[in-house]
């Protein structure tokens, strides 16, 4: 399980995420090889069974994170996470989503065709909202 608050922890958390959003425009068998891949080497690592769409779960201290990815959120009921789901996405958007043990606790549309704003916006804002509500546990 990862430490939370360790040294290098957000760095971690930072560079699953980097990899789980720079490899989602990837065909979709693709994409879940590199999954399963990246899984494969982190016993930190495991996958939401349940979930129909692209997801990743990290193992903490603090509890269990889960990472869902939707290509094409436009027009999507997404299961279970109506507390959250507030404005949807435009036209083409993607749509990043995590959970903490179970609980949806926040979301964020954006292009996954912009490169610029999936690295300067999207994975730092994402990294930093998971952090924060882990961190908030641990208190």
């Amino acid at each position: 399980m990862l430490k939370c608050y360790s040294e290098n922890s957000y760095d971690y958390l930072y560079d699953i995420i980097s990899n789980f959003v720079n490899w989602a425009d990837s065909p979709l068998d693709k994409y879940k090889e590199i999954l399963s891949s990246l899984i494969s080497k982190d016993d930190n690592l495991s996958q939401d069974p349940s979930a129909i769409v692209p997801n990743i779960r990290i193992l903490t201290t603090e509890g269990t994170v889960d990472i869902y990815f939707y290509s094409n959120a436009f027009d999507r009921n997404i299961p279970d996470a109506h507390s959250i789901y507030f404005g949807g996405p435009h036209r083409g958007e993607s749509c990043l989503i995590f959970a903490v043990d179970g609980d949806y606790i926040d979301l964020i549309n954006f292009d996954l065709h912009s490169a610029a704003e999936v690295i300067e916006n999207v994975i730092p804002q994402f990294t930093n909202h998971i952090w924060n509500e882990v961190y908030s546990k641990e208190e």
